[in-house]
């Protein structure tokens, strides 16, 4: 699936989903490589539309957790790296206007 399609079918089908029915969110971003892989990325720096996702949840009136993944290792540690994601993940909110 290209990464458009994805985010026509975020749109269709968060626009006909039940927003009372969410009550957490996951986070974690991706980034293509080269070879046409993808592979989980720094928060902020990858392929997914999170500003669009966001903005809908905040239009949506969501008020509920966030969780971000932090799964991405690529900031030197551990730490340094979830440090990082959320960083990307709270500039994300801001672009939104979700924060």
């Amino acid at each position: 699936m290209r990464l458009t399609e994805a985010r026509l079918l975020f749109r269709m089908g968060f626009r006909n989903f039940p927003k009372e029915r969410i009550g957490h969110v996951h986070c974690k971003d991706a980034v293509r490589k080269a070879d046409g892989n993808v592979r989980v990325g720094r928060h902020g720096r990858g392929i997914i539309d999170y500003v669009g996702q966001f903005r809908a949840l905040a239009q949506a009136g969501y008020r509920g957790t966030m969780s971000l993944e932090t799964h991405w290792k690529g900031g030197g540690s551990a730490e340094e790296s979830s440090r990082q994601s959320f960083a990307g993940m709270k500039q994300l909110l801001g672009k939104a206007g979700a924060l």
